[in-house]
């Protein structure tokens, strides 16, 4: 008859709910991780698929396009080359070195502003000039949307097309993001 006998480790009992306590804590801690991982991915899943289509889209309305690092470097130039008469643009060189001084510096503040809302892959306009091969201007109109990869690093898609300079200026609106559009 075990009535009235205490164990003899008469700690046990509260030591057991003590490591079940601890368990629970980190399964829940490892759960809220686990989420939190998996959303991201889902996240980073949804820049990749809208990038591709800006990407076919750039690719089917713009003389160029233009991948970038997150510091500007080109990764790859597409038909940049062609349209400013030069050779090739080799890898990692910036994009910003290929305009003029006010709008490198416009487009240096684009790509920063765009960075800081990579998560839901903005899109932006700027017109700008870019110099080609000889040192002329080459007015264009850039399209440029922002992205997150699953690491965490942003990159940059830039859609070249060359604009009448002869027309007047007219303001291009922002385009919305993409991330968060109703899709129906």
């Amino acid at each position: 008859s075990h009535k009235g006998k205490i164990h003899p480790d008469r700690h046990y009992p509260s030591m057991h709910f003590v490591q079940v306590g601890l368990l629970a804590l980190v399964s829940w801690v490892l759960e809220l991780e686990r989420r939190r991982a998996a959303q991201f991915h889902v996240q980073a899943q949804k820049a990749v698929l809208d990038v591709k289509v800006l990407e076919v889209m750039t690719q089917s309305f713009c003389d160029a396009s233009v991948h970038l690092d997150g510091q500007g470097g080109i990764l790859d130039a597409g038909k940049l080359a062609l349209l400013l008469f030069r050779t090739s643009l080799g890898d990692g060189v910036a994009l910003s070195d290929l305009f003029t001084d006010n709008d490198s510096r416009a487009f240096a503040d684009l790509l920063a502003d765009l960075a800081e809302k990579a998560d839901s892959v903005p899109v932006r306009r700027l017109h700008a000039d870019l110099l080609d091969a000889y040192g002329g201007k080459v007015s264009t109109l850039l399209t440029v949307c922002a992205w997150k990869d699953s690491y965490g690093e942003v990159f940059y898609l830039v859609g070249v097309s060359e604009s009448d300079s002869t027309l007047p200026e007219m303001p291009v609106p922002d385009l919305p993001s993409l991330v968060g559009v109703s899709e129906s």
